[in-house]
């Protein structure tokens, strides 16, 4: 498509904002500020760096200073400290003075004199004269005042002698008694001035002070007229300060306290050449930022002139190629607007548009594919030296812009991570000699994450097989890695856990069932070694192959995942296990995860135990007698035939029965009722003792009345002395009765003379309902008489206080018999039920013990069955913890 000529004639003759002449001479006026701003800030610089190093001189001569003093107090401590303790000075005898004072003038020829004082300020011995240390020495009234009251090594005030070059320095150690108290001191008297020479001949170059500040007013100076620094102010330790003193000399002061004293050292370093270093360098960095700025100016001012030539004959060439003389040449002529060049340029390219958008349409959509498939395309000169083309698509996977690296040649190796840096530029020369070229490698993204590319690269080479150039593409293959080191790290973890399983494990595949992984417990447990389990099928290990198949298919179908197998060892036998199935993948291929855990004698237990338990039970069914297995709660659990054939029943209706129950109407020897607690069994579980030919008749269902003889033996487990079962046997005697007492053969059982019950007397009335509560009054079992008497359910019952039953009216005579519990037989009460609907009984409560705790046993009767015997209700109260 030919251009539109409204395009290609159009131009814009409007003068730009600023010409090119004014932007190169802002260019000069910027280099102009960035070259001052540059000495300033070297300038500032050199100052900074000058006084800082001037600041670090002076601290460390007041902390040398500092350190020299301190040695000096710390070794006369220590000197007077033993001498005290020589037992010649302690005495303090003036007639025998020990020899360190006519040696002391010798040993320690720098100090002033010793002498030892008596706490009354006598003194008693001499290293000098009298005349001598007396004309010398300060005012020991004070510092003996000190020690007397302190008792420790004192350190006394600097005086100055004549002149003020002479300083007297007391420095006293208390003297003591065997009791510990001071009797005297004894006093070393120094010149620091003479003590200390390393101190204060410290000079500085030009005018340099050292003095020590004893913290009273008192300045011990090297100088001979300290008198300018006694102006300074006073300064923490380690700290600095600049002072000009009375001599009118600036000077840096450091200051450093002395450790154990009140003193401080303080050092001034003359400041008037503090300004010498940045002096000279501004001089310097003038002279060269002025010819760089010359050298600036002249650079711009032939750039300017060299571009303006170079725009206007541009612009002929372009104009010329506009009109159809594309063979015409650019000719410098003089300078003219930068508007002309752009106006024949804007003509000369929308001949050119053309092409361009069919050129970019297809870009576009070679980029937009690139984009889909999440590839980089490349293309490079050999050697990697330059980049020729990188695709946009590099941007998501490299973090940074395909033109940086077009740009920026080394930005393409630098991205690749350090440690596979060496092994890619290996592959790429294989790639020269023709070898083919696939790598997988990581890069650093712009942002410093990390990524994995997979890189394929092809040579170019021209007719004669020179390299010409590389092309390939990247491709973002993070995702795969991360999943494939999930994977290796699973199958790393899986491994050790095996490994570490007293279990044994395998892994078999689904397709053949081909064992491709087995712990080293199996392994064991099998006799096999590594190689010979590993590849083997999985159905040669079984005894039964149809049993591991039937298993799997279990497992398939959701069935089951844990069977009984039986494996085969190496030496040839047999163990039996229970394998637990999973259906998971292993390698990517489908795969049978199977454990196992050796059985082999807990089957041969339960076969051993089934078999003594059938042989048991064929015993017992065999016998005439009956048997009956009794639970902790009293209830029958089990009982051979010839229990329910001597009570004339079935066998199954005596299961969950209690012996004991008043459905049996049973009675002892002496004709006392029988209840749920008193039944020997009961009573064998309560005491956990054995009982032997109890007696006790019961009725029937036809109605007939026998008498029973009991054995109960306790059972107990190994570790609890309470039985969790007692097993009772009874035997018929009633024949034996009837033949012993004379008794007619009508099928009926008499008791023994003076019984209570005979066999025609009436049954003994029951109470309509038993429940229990505990200590609280909260209901927690009750019978279903209690259903039938008030009309509401059981379960509306139990779990709620037994006080929410009882009638408004008679709730306080209810709290009161709880409270007189056993003394007050059947009391009558108005029990609401269903619907509130009043229902009149009369309560009996006792109170027994349940497991250690309290339990109360409540028996309900109706008014219309007062007369049939209270007796009889209240023989059963006990039998409603059953």
């Amino acid at each position: 498509m030919p251009p539109s000529p409204s395009r290609s004639t159009k131009t814009d003759d409007r003068a730009p904002p600023w010409s090119l002449t004014f932007r190169l001479n802002l260019l000069v006026a910027l280099t102009a500020v960035l070259v001052l701003a540059g000495i300033a800030y070297e300038l500032l610089r050199q100052t900074v760096d000058e006084l800082s190093e001037t600041e670090s001189v002076a601290l460390r001569l007041a902390d040398h200073a500092a350190v020299n003093v301190e040695r000096f107090v710390d070794d006369s401590r220590v000197l007077l400290e033993r001498l005290a303790k020589r037992p010649a000075i302690a005495a303090l005898d003036a007639t025998a003075c020990d020899a360190a004072f006519r040696d002391f003038p010798d040993l320690l020829p720098q100090h002033r004199g010793l002498l030892s004082v008596t706490r009354d300020g006598t003194v008693v011995c001499r290293s000098a004269p009298p005349d001598a240390t007396t004309a010398e020495s300060p005012d020991l009234r004070e510092v003996l005042a000190r020690v007397v009251q302190d008792g420790v090594f004192i350190l006394g005030k600097p005086r100055a002698g004549a002149g003020g070059r002479a300083w007297h320095l007391p420095l006293a150690q208390p003297l003591k008694d065997g009791d510990g108290a001071v009797v005297g001191m004894l006093v070393l008297l120094a010149d620091p001035a003479a003590v200390l020479p390393m101190v204060f001949d410290a000079r500085s170059a030009g005018g340099g002070v050292v003095a020590i500040d004893d913290g009273a007013g008192a300045l011990i100076a090297g100088r001979a007229d300290p008198s300018p620094e006694r102006t300074i102010s006073a300064q923490s330790r380690g700290s600095t300060a600049k002072v000009r003193a009375a001599d009118g000399v600036d000077r840096l002061y450091g200051y450093q306290a002395i450790l154990g004293t009140d003193w401080r050292t303080m050092v001034g370093v003359p400041a008037e050449r503090l300004g010498s270093r940045p002096v000279a360098a501004a001089a310097r960095f003038a002279l060269l930022g002025g010819v760089v700025l010359a050298l600036a100016v002249i650079a711009l001012v032939a750039l300017r002139v060299r571009l303006l030539r170079g725009l206007d004959s541009l612009f002929d060439a372009a104009r010329a190629v506009t009109g159809g003389l594309p063979q015409s040449r650019a000719q410098v002529a003089a300078p003219a607007e930068i508007a002309r060049l752009g106006g024949a340029f804007n003509a000369m390219l929308d001949k050119l548009d053309h092409d361009q958008r069919s050129l970019e349409e297809t870009h576009d959509a070679l980029l937009a594919t690139l984009r889909r498939a999440g590839a980089a395309v490349y293309a490079m000169a050999p050697g990697r030296r330059r980049l020729l083309y990188l695709s946009p698509s590099a941007d998501a996977i490299h973090g940074r812009a395909a033109a940086d690296f077009v740009e920026h040649p080394p930005l393409w190796d630098d991205a690749v991570h350090e440690e596979d840096r060496e092994a890619l530029q290996a592959r790429y020369k294989q790639l020269l000699l023709g070898a083919p070229f696939e790598a997988e490698y990581r890069i650093v993204r712009g942002d410093g994450t990390l990524r994995w590319v997979r890189d394929s690269a092809w040579l170019e080479t021209d007719a004669q097989g020179r390299p010409q150039r590389i092309h390939g593409f990247v491709i973002d293959i993070s995702d795969r890695k991360e999943v494939d080191l999930t994977l290796r790290e699973s199958l790393q973890h899986f491994r050790a856990i095996s490994e570490a399983n007293p279990l044994p494990l395998c892994v078999a595949t689904v397709e053949g069932g081909q064992v491709r992984y087995a712990n080293d417990a199996l392994l064991q447990t099998l006799g096999l070694e590594r190689g010979a389990c590993v590849g083997r099928g999985l159905a040669q290990l079984c005894a039964d192959p149809r049993a591991l198949e039937q298993l799997t298919q279990a497992v398939e179908r959701g069935h089951g995942t844990a069977r009984d197998l039986q494996l085969r060892r190496a030496d040839g036998s047999y163990l039996w296990v229970a394998a637990l199935v999973r259906l998971s993948a292993y390698d990517d291929e489908p795969a049978w995860y199977l454990a196992f855990s050796d059985n082999t004698a807990r089957l041969q237990l339960e076969h051993s135990l089934r078999a003594a338990e059938q042989r048991l039970r064929a015993l017992i069914g065999l016998l005439a007698e009956g048997v009956m297995l009794v639970d902790a709660s009293g209830r029958i659990a089990d009982c051979n035939a010839g229990a329910a054939h001597i009570l004339g029943v079935e066998h199954g209706s005596l299961l969950g029965l209690m012996p004991g129950s008043p459905r049996w109407q049973g009675c002892f020897e002496d004709g006392t009722a029988v209840a749920r607690h008193t039944h020997p069994a009961a009573v064998a579980l309560a005491s956990a003792r054995a009982s032997r030919d109890q007696v006790l008749s019961v009725r029937r269902p036809d109605g007939s009345r026998i008498w029973l003889s009991w054995n109960v033996q306790p059972l107990f487990h190994s570790d609890s002395p309470r039985p969790y079962a007692a097993m009772a046997s009874f035997i018929d005697i009633t024949a034996a009765r009837r033949a012993e007492h004379g008794s007619p053969d009508d099928g009926e059982a008499t008791a023994l003379p003076g019984a209570a019950e005979s066999e025609d007397a009436p049954a003994m009335p029951e109470p309509a309902a038993l429940l229990a509560m505990d200590g609280d009054g909260f209901v927690i079992r009750c019978d279903g008489e209690v259903q039938r008497l008030l009309g509401v359910e059981v379960q509306d019952i139990v779990g709620l206080p037994l006080a929410a039953f009882v009638a408004e009216g008679d709730a306080p005579a209810f709290e009161g018999y709880l409270v007189t519990l056993g003394s007050g037989g059947w009391v009558p009460m108005t029990l609401l039920g269903a619907d509130n609907q009043p229902t009149p009984v009369d309560v009996l409560i006792t109170m027994q013990r349940a497991d250690g705790g309290r339990e109360f046993s409540v028996a309900l009767r109706p008014v219309d069955a007062r007369d049939a015997g209270g007796h009889a209700a209240a023989s059963h109260l006990h039998s409603v913890g059953g």
